[in-house]
């Protein structure tokens, strides 16, 4: 039995998003997977197919913020980047609940459980080699001089793909947004990344409340790992094999 749950996002890519879960699910039979469809297609028909199963399908909220736009500084557009944050914030929320497990692992298509893991003991957010973005070739990371305002958080220097968190701590991390509106703002207007990318939403606010990560050696990511085939990665990233 697996003490992880699986909070899942995805867009159209229906056959990968069933593949990953049947691959998933050879490994931890039982494990629970909380799905959302952000604006993209019905996957009602897994909950057919797997138990333990719930789809959520829902707004875009991701899609259309990837990329930046000209109107970066407007008031309308800090408060689509606000909402986007929230909503993850939310769905992740919704996954722990679902769940009922005390880690869970955030998975996209193109991440694959292709093996047992272990979890590092006390560890609270989980993810491999951490890949430096706070220093840019242009400027620091907002993000940066927001955390050094925060009594008990500590630097978030980077992050990587793909992450998993102690429910407990999330469950924290939760109650700290609700709590300080004003910085989430805050974090929101510092970086267009806070905002648009949950991957830096996530170990910013984790860091908010003195959480660092904690570099996991059983996940690799396909794209920088040429022997990923042949190692010994129970979870790869990048995953993009042709699926029968």
């Amino acid at each position: 039995m697996s003490n992880f749950g699986v909070s899942y996002s995805c867009y159209t890519e229906k056959r990968a998003v069933e593949y990953s879960i049947e691959v998933l699910r050879q490994v931890y039979p039982e494990c629970p997977v909380y799905l959302v469809s952000d604006g993209g297609g019905n996957y009602t028909f897994l909950e057919e197919k797997f138990d333990n199963l719930k789809v959520s399908h829902e707004e875009d909220m991701r899609g259309w913020c990837q990329r930046k736009t000209p109107e970066q500084n407007t008031s309308n557009m800090q408060d689509k980047l606000y909402a986007t944050a929230m909503s993850w914030i939310e769905r992740n929320k919704a996954a722990v609940d679902f769940c009922n497990k005390p880690y869970m692992l955030m998975m996209e298509p193109d991440v694959l459980v292709r093996g047992k893991f272990s979890i590092p003991q006390d560890a609270k957010l989980i993810a491999p080699e951490i890949i430096n973005f706070a220093k840019r070739p242009d400027n620091e990371a907002g993000w940066v001089e927001v955390l050094k305002k925060i009594p008990g958080a500590v630097p978030c220097p980077g992050w990587s793909w793909p992450f998993i968190y102690e429910s407990k701590a999330f469950n924290e991390v939760y109650e700290f947004v609700k709590n300080n509106d004003e910085l989430f703002r805050e974090f929101v207007l510092a970086d267009w990344e806070f905002g648009s990318a949950g991957d830096v939403t996530l170990p910013v606010l984790f860091a908010a409340c003195g959480y660092s990560i904690t570099v996991f050696s059983e996940a690799t990511d396909c794209a920088r790992n040429r022997d990923w085939r042949k190692s010994h990665h129970a979870i790869l990233h990048a995953y993009r094999e042709p699926i029968s």
